[in-house]
């Protein structure tokens, strides 16, 4: 349901879409954030992304993947060796 309405409303890279079942059990969209914190510690969207196996690295890309893809641009390709002098 929340991807159906992202792409209703024509979101872009990341929102958050809050919903409540109604008496019947039909999920209802109350609140939509286009722009939704992103705090690792206390925001929601992290929190939730965390919670369903992810890490907040890998959020982060994904965000950036997405802007960079509607932007047209190429994502940077980080080199094994870079990678492993940047974790040191």
């Amino acid at each position: 349901e929340a991807l159906k309405v992202f792409r209703i409303l024509e979101l872009k890279d990341v929102a958050r879409v809050d919903f409540r079942l109604d008496v019947e059990g039909v999920p209802k969209a109350i609140d939509i954030n286009p722009l939704p914190g992103i705090s690792e510690a206390y925001s929601d969207l992290p929190i939730l992304y965390r919670l369903s196996g992810g890490d907040f690295p890998s959020l982060l890309r994904g965000i950036l993947k997405e802007a960079f893809q509607r932007q047209g641009l190429r994502w940077p390709r980080i080199s094994m060796k870079a990678r492993n002098r940047n974790a040191a």
